[in-house]
């Protein structure tokens, strides 16, 4: 019997993508838990494609899961925009679609991503 365990003040369980943990592009199981996805439209692990491919993972989930997700694509930001750092950099990356990857501070879009994410969370769990 394959029963999985939950701390007791858990009566949820939860799980949220920041943007340095998931690509759409290589999407892993997923067991039905409340979803939420905040992804950069310039991404370059997902081609920089706007958040096409995010989308698409969401539209090809059956009705049931698709309703347990939530999608927040901030369309310029890229990888990784929630990074402090002085100044953007890219790097080779064979893993992603371009092979380089490019991470641009974005200060508006990262103060998106914590309140969606706190919003997320307080919704969630009934906050």
């Amino acid at each position: 019997m394959n029963r999985q365990r939950r701390a007791p003040w858990a009566p949820v369980r939860a799980l949220q993508h920041t943007p340095d943990t998931i690509s759409c592009a290589h999407s892993s199981r997923w067991t039905g838990a409340p979803l939420q996805l905040q992804v950069g439209g310039q991404d370059d692990y997902d081609g920089a494609d706007g958040g096409a491919s995010c989308r698409k993972l969401v539209d090809d989930l059956p009705p049931d899961k698709r309703m347990r997700v939530e999608l927040s694509v901030h369309a310029e930001a890229t990888h990784a925009w929630e990074e402090r750092i002085p100044t953007p950099i890219s790097f080779r990356d064979p893993c992603s679609r371009t092979g380089s990857v490019r991470i641009t501070p974005d200060a508006e879009a990262s103060a998106r991503t914590r309140m969606t994410t706190v919003a997320f969370f307080t919704r969630v769990f009934g906050l």
